[in-house]
């Protein structure tokens, strides 16, 4: 069994549309999704489809994803943020496409230690310089203060990364298109090698994945999702820094 290490987040995504509550609701989304259970293993995606995710961009070059959580702030990776001009790029399923907005400040969590083989707590929260602008195709993802996954059930997977391992051949483009894949909760077991070698606990991280689809490089930051109503990979559990993300946006992003 082979373990690939992209820290995402884990987000529900109530799937539904309305025209007039953007700004105050939350996972709302214009279309009906239907990702492709056949990103890596995945399809491209609809604009519209994911309207909370963002491309994060450092000194012009697309490196991250991320998930809006606040019209002013964004949930990502904290191994994204190298203390370079950043910006983010939303409401669209090209990488340099609809809303571009400068990043003002990254904070990453008190405990993150920037070590690449091992990275806990790799987690930020980046604050825009000017709000986004809420629609069909800009609105902020739900976070979870309590969540429990079920082995096997299914999750969906987006992100602006590569679509193969070893994927740099494509790095010198910045024509990244948002793809989408359907992956499985796993028992925590099955990412034992990783949790071991980089020191996770079942806290704070969460197993999943599916053969021949995962995250590839450039999705880091970006979320793992749920609907509430031979790869194995460890994505980061918000609920587990609820109380964190609250006082670092001053509760303009909460948990529920």
């Amino acid at each position: 069994m082979s373990i690939f290490k992209v820290l995402s987040f884990v987000s529900i995504i109530p799937l539904i549309f309305s025209s007039t509550v953007y700004e105050r609701e939350c996972g709302l989304t214009y279309n009906e999704v239907v990702p492709d259970p056949h990103i890596i293993g995945g399809k491209p995606s609809i604009i519209g489809d994911w309207p909370w995710i963002v491309s994060v961009h450092e000194n012009g070059q697309k490196v991250c994803t991320g998930s809006i959580i606040a019209p002013r702030f964004v949930l990502t990776a904290a191994h994204c943020y190298n203390k370079k001009e950043m910006k983010i790029h939303a409401g669209s399923n090209y990488a340099n496409g609809g809303q571009m907005v400068k990043v003002k400040r990254v904070t990453t969590f008190d405990d993150y230690i920037p070590d690449p083989e091992k990275i806990p707590n790799d987690i930020a929260i980046m604050e825009l310089d000017t709000p986004l602008q809420f629609h069909e195709n800009v609105t902020k993802i739900c976070l979870p203060k309590k969540f429990r996954e079920i082995p096997n059930s299914e999750a969906s997977i987006a992100g602006f990364g590569y679509t193969w391992h070893g994927g740099m051949k494509v790095a010198k483009t910045n024509n990244f298109i948002l793809r989408e894949a359907v992956i499985n909760f796993r028992d925590f077991n099955y990412c034992k090698e990783a949790a071991i070698k980089w020191n996770y606990t079942s806290k704070n991280y969460i197993c999943a994945g599916a053969r021949g689809k995962g995250t590839g490089g450039g999705d880091s930051g970006g979320p793992l999702m749920y609907k509430r109503n031979n790869k194995d990979v460890l994505f980061a559990r918000v609920s587990a820094y609820c109380n964190w993300i609250e006082k670092v946006t001053n509760e303009e992003a909460t948990c529920f």
